[in-house]
């Protein structure tokens, strides 16, 4: 069985020419597994997990039973978009009690996606690092809330 050139198409970033359906749909653009592992490296979820572990509970540590404003009595999701050559969105829930002390927060989750305007279901799970857990949280609580103490 031959392949019709119209069953090939070019990667859009590197410009390889392969059939069609080995391409990854990434936005507006076909990529091949090897440009999208690029810009989405494959990773094992609970090995980044276990990885990341002691910063998450670090982490957990700076932020557990302080007390914040405007919140109280709920779990709010905080988020960030860090822009570079990848578009992330990094987010996690905390916990507020009814006097406004974080009582818990979860782990720092990341998903890359196509663009700023892109659907959650069009993007991939991305690995979070320890670094994440020292900038990009803080940069998250910076934006999102407002401490008592500050």
């Amino acid at each position: 069985m031959s392949l019709n050139y119209d069953d090939l198409n070019g990667c859009s970033r590197c410009g390889i020419v392969l059939p069609k359906n080995q391409y990854i749909q990434w936005g507006n653009e076909l990529l091949c597994t090897d440009c999208m592992e690029m810009i989405c490296p494959s990773f094992n979820e609970n090995q980044n997990k276990a990885e990341t572990n002691t910063a998450y509970l670090e982490m957990r540590e700076r932020y557990i039973g302080r007390k914040i404003k405007d919140v109280r009595g709920e779990v709010k999701r905080i988020d960030i978009d860090m822009y570079g050559h990848v578009f992330i969105h990094y987010y996690m829930d905390i916990a507020v009690d009814q006097e406004g002390y974080i009582t818990d927060v979860s782990r720092l989750e990341a998903i890359a996606l196509p663009g700023p305007h892109a659907s959650y279901d069009e993007g991939r799970l991305y690995p979070v690092s320890e670094q994440d857990y020292i900038t990009t949280v803080d940069v998250i609580f910076q934006d999102d809330i407002t401490f008592e103490d500050e």
